[in-house]
């Protein structure tokens, strides 16, 4: 019974630690729909953001379902989008685009619902309406 034992091979690090910098450092460009989309939705904010203005002066948050409404996000859906469920799916996943983008801050879980702050929310989608974000 004859055991030999090997030492565990090393592999140089700086390779490994170059490919995962570049892997992780690289973020993916937006496609051209995507692009579309957002210019959509930037239009859509731009022709409602009074509405929010108007009506949330003296409330402090405003729920996740009230601003898809305000903002009328369910007009912009996709022709595919036939139900009014698929509609309120395709707003609820724009808005989720814009979050994700970090063009809107997260909202906060108060009571079971998701709220965002009215005044941060408000100066964000300024900044995305006139396209200095986004």
């Amino acid at each position: 019974m004859n055991l030999t034992l090997t030492a565990p091979t090393m592999t140089d690090t700086r390779k490994t630690d170059k490919r995962k910098t570049a892997r992780e450092g690289k973020r993916r460009g937006s496609s051209a729909s995507t692009k579309r989309r957002m210019n959509v939705i930037r239009r859509q904010v731009k022709w409602n953001l009074d509405t929010i203005e108007r009506e949330y002066v003296l409330v402090s948050m405003i729920a996740r379902d009230d601003l898809i409404t305000l903002l009328r996000l369910e007009a912009i859906a996709p022709s595919r989008c036939r139900t009014e469920k698929e509609r309120r799916a395709a707003a609820d996943n724009d808005l989720q685009m814009l979050i994700a983008k970090e063009i809107v801050q997260r909202p906060k879980r108060v009571n079971g619902k998701y709220r965002f702050e009215v005044e941060p929310l408000l100066h964000d989608l300024r900044l995305f309406a006139d396209g200095k974000i986004g």
